[in-house]
């Protein structure tokens, strides 16, 4: 792997979460293959929830990437009976900030993009995720102009 880009992923089998983050300019390609390098070392990938922590990706989460996820991702969870929640961590502002919504690529899981990856990781650790989101929005400063990485 060039010296130029990383790929780090954490997997906590106590609390169910896998965080992938991509650094540097990591090709789309890589990162999907990167991804499911990681899934196939877990016997149940599907009963993990996820969060893509993406800021210090040189790249974006094109469309062309989410439908090559989503087609390795069903071909890995063909006939499983799941729901899980995938966080996705960036500053791009084309993103919805803490909107969960449904999608058509993964239909068993719910999505939610966020500025700040401590919300994320809350938001996927919540017993009540739709509660969690309404107290976070009451609180929490709005983060999306703002590029700095911060500590809480």
């Amino acid at each position: 792997m060039d010296a130029s880009h990383r790929f780090h992923r954490f997997i906590d089998t106590d609390r169910r979460v896998i965080v992938f983050r991509p650094i540097g300019p990591l090709a789309p390609e890589t990162f999907v293959d990167e991804v499911f390098a990681a899934l196939g070392e877990l016997a149940a990938p599907w009963t993990y929830n996820r969060l893509f922590d993406l800021r210090r990706w040189d790249e974006r989460l094109r469309p062309e990437t989410v439908k090559a996820m989503a087609g390795r991702w069903a071909a890995l969870t063909e006939g499983q009976i799941f729901h899980a929640r995938i966080a996705v961590v960036s500053f791009d502002p084309t993103v919805t900030i803490r909107v969960p919504a449904a999608t058509g690529h993964f239909p068993d899981e719910i999505i939610c993009h966020f500025t700040d990856y401590h919300e994320a990781m809350d938001w996927l650790l919540s017993i009540d995720p739709a509660g969690y989101l309404i107290e976070a929005r009451q609180h929490a400063p709005n983060r999306a102009i703002d590029g700095r990485i911060v500590i809480e």
